[in-house]
């Protein structure tokens, strides 16, 4: 095997390593949707299509943007974690949004802050 296989048979390999965690870290996020009690639809849309939604006040549901879908994903990839739903909070001075996301080292669900998406 030459070096450029070697180079080539890591990266596959990690790349593989990386989508598991991923696909882990998405099914402990289907887990805990059941275990709140999240409506089907919701958790169907997820599951097929990694569809994040933002709850609001009054119960409000609705899809992530586009713009929030792109800064989401790259804190996922920054922070690897996987977030699976949004609660937006607003205040006089600014909005928030509450995410909550699995960590691929503890697998629990936890709850942050994430200004102004």
């Amino acid at each position: 095997m030459n070096i450029t296989n070697n180079e080539e048979f890591k990266q596959r390999r990690k790349e593989s390593i990386e989508k598991f965690k991923q696909e882990k870290m998405k099914n402990e996020a289907i887990k805990q949707m059941r275990l709140a009690h999240f409506k089907d639809e919701i958790i169907k849309e997820f599951e097929q299509n990694n569809t994040i939604f933002v709850s609001k006040l009054g119960n409000d549901l609705c899809k992530t943007t586009d713009k929030q879908m792109n800064l989401i994903k790259a804190y996922e990839e920054y922070k690897n974690i996987k977030i699976y739903h949004l609660e937006q909070r607003q205040t006089e001075r600014r909005e928030f949004l509450h995410y909550y996301f699995i960590n691929s080292k503890s697998q629990n669900k936890i709850m942050t802050n994430i200004r102004n998406l």
